[in-house]
C-alpha cells in the first residue's frame, strides 16, 4: 500500500546551486557503484549492517537500484540520488519511508502515528563529508520537505553509534524526539524532527 496520496504528484528533482536530485534508478548504476564503493567503511557504519559487504558487485548494486526503483513506482518509499551539477557523479542518496514500518519492532512507542508520516536519512561520500556537503544537504532537504511535498511531518535519523551524523542533525537545530529500534539495522536509532511533535509521541 503506498504512502503517499495518490493525487498529489511525487517531486521528479530537486535542484540546489551545488548538487541535484533524481529518483534512483538502474540507469544510476555505473555512479551509484562507485560512490558506494568509495565509502565502504562510513556506509557499514551509517547502514548499521555488512551493506555493502565485501565482494559488493555491481550486479548486487544493480539488484538495490531496481528494488528501490519499483518501491519509488509503487509510492511505497522514495529513494533518490544526489548527483553533483555535471550529473556525472554520485555524492551520496536520500531515502524516504513511512514511519509505521518501525511499529512492530516499537511496542507502545508509535500507536499514534499515521501511515502518510515519513522518517528519512541519508548519506554523502566520505570524501565530501569534510567540505560541509551533509550540513548544505541536510538545509536544502528541510526546504523541500515543508516546500514541495504533502508529508505532514517528517523525521530525519541516524544510528546511534554514527557520531558524525548525530552531531550534524544537533547542531542544524533539529530536536532528538525519539530513540527507536531498528533491529535490522544496528539497533538504537534516534529521530529529529523541527519541533517535539509531542502527539505522535504519546
Amino acid at each position: 500500500m503506498c504512502f503517499y496520496p495518490i493525487n498529489r504528484e511525487v517531486p521528479s528533482a530537486l535542484r540546489a546551486d551545488e548538487f541535484v536530485l533524481y529518483p534512483l534508478t538502474a540507469a544510476h548504476v555505473q555512479i551509484d557503484y562507485e560512490a558506494v564503493m568509495s565509502s565502504k567503511e562510513m556506509l557499514n557504519l551509517w547502514s548499521g549492517s555488512c551493506w555493502p559487504w565485501p565482494g559488493f558487485t555491481l550486479a548486487d548494486n544493480l539488484k538495490d537500484l531496481e528494488w528501490h526503483d519499483k518501491e519509488h513506482q509503487q509510492r511505497v518509499a522514495f529513494t533518490y540520488t544526489v548527483l553533483d551539477t555535471t550529473e556525472m557523479s554520485c555524492l551520496g542518496c536520500v531515502y524516504i519511508r513511512p514511519l509505521a514500518d518501525l511499529a512492530a519492532d516499537n511496542a507502545g512507542k508509535l500507536e499514534k502515528v499515521e501511515a502518510d508520516v515519513a522518517m528519512a536519512r541519508f548519506w554523502v561520500r566520505s570524501s565530501r563529508l569534510a567540505d560541509g556537503l551533509d550540513v548544505r544537504l541536510l538545509e536544502t532537504l528541510r526546504e523541500w520537505f515543508a516546500d514541495c511535498w504533502a508529508f505532514p511531518r517528517v523525521f530525519f535519523h541516524t544510528r546511534q553509534a554514527n557520531k558524525q551524523q548525530v552531531d550534524l542533525f544537533e547542531a542544524s537545530g533539529l530536536e532528538r524526539v525519539m530513540t527507536l529500534q531498528i533491529a535490522q539495522r544496528g539497533g538504537i536509532f534516534y529521530f529529529y524532527g523541527d519541533d517535539k511533535q509531542d502527539e505522535i509521541l504519546d
